[in-house]
């Protein structure tokens, strides 16, 4: 197993291979197994206290505890400077199994020192969300399908009287659904990126299941792309020109609109407009969410 903390400048790299984790030998590693304890969601009514109406995940604390090695007062100062209580971080998991798991947290506590030899270490980090994310597994997929013209055995149509192919291998199929499949462990937010091919107008992303929409009011032509970031904390609408040039899209977002989720399980959505459809196509990025390691 191995456990990496970027902070700033800062970066420790603890591993439970000798050899491996720079200065620091990681002895355990607790809290990121298996799901956070529940939270009750309380309703209150006054003075009266309250009713309870669910539960949710909870945050995660993580408890990593390693060794320092020679040097050990250089190596010292090294991992204090690196966990100043309240900042934060990137945590990267690697697991028994060899699969990364990617979260920011934030440092509770400087590192306490847990022998009279100062040499063994124990470091707290929280995260409010309790999921990891794993860009190994990330997800790529289009929301206009294609459909292929080649069946076996495989006949092609020689060309017509003024010597143009007349043969398609496939083609898309502008205004049908795409069910996005989420395998993970929770809802995740995604990047949708929108791509004109020639003039089109007013893209629209619609959740079949729930009508939901993201739509934007947008004159497009060839090159250019609109890029709608759904991940929480980094909610975004980007327009960006054939030249390269770009700038923020977020008031010609609709009103209604709502940034999408991917859900875990299945979703199917489309890919609309008020002209020009089959000029446009669209991908969505997605990163799965898990609760273990």
């Amino acid at each position: 197993m191995e456990f990496k903390w970027e902070s700033g400048e800062h970066t420790i790299r603890v591993s439970s291979m000798p050899g491996v984790g720079d200065a620091f030998v990681l002895l355990s590693l607790s809290g990121a197994y298996g799901i956070p304890y529940e939270t009750d969601i309380i309703q209150n009514y006054g003075r009266d206290g309250g009713v309870r109406i669910g539960t949710r995940v909870g945050t995660r604390g993580v408890s990593v505890q390693g060794e320092v090695l020679a040097p050990y007062a250089v190596n010292r100062e090294k991992l204090m400077r690196a966990f100043m209580p309240h900042t934060d971080g990137l945590a990267t998991f690697v697991g028994a199994s060899g699969k990364i798991r990617k979260q920011r947290f934030w440092a509770t506590t400087q590192p306490i020192f847990i022998n009279t030899d100062n040499t063994r270490f124990m470091v707290t980090i929280e995260a409010e969300d309790p999921y990891f994310f794993s860009e190994e597994e990330s997800v790529v997929d289009s929301l206009i399908p294609m459909t292929s013209n080649c069946s076996f055995p495989l006949e092609i149509t020689a060309p017509d009287a003024s010597g143009d192919k007349i043969w398609t291998f496939s083609e898309f199929l502008p205004e049908a659904a795409v069910e996005l499949i989420n395998t993970s462990d929770g809802d995740v937010g995604g990047i949708f990126t929108i791509r004109a091919t020639g003039t089109c107008a007013n893209p629209n992303i619609v959740n079949v299941a729930t009508s939901e929409y993201m739509k934007l009011s947008l004159a497009m032509s060839s090159g250019m792309k609109a890029t709608l970031d759904t991940r929480p904390g980094r909610k975004s609408v980007t327009v960006t020109n054939a030249d390269g040039t770009s700038f923020n899209g977020m008031p010609l977002l609709d009103t209604g609109s709502t940034f999408h989720q991917i859900k875990r399980g299945g979703n199917v959505f489309r890919l609309e407009a008020d002209d020009g459809l089959a000029a446009m196509n669209c991908f969505v990025k997605f990163t799965p969410a898990y609760l273990d390691l």
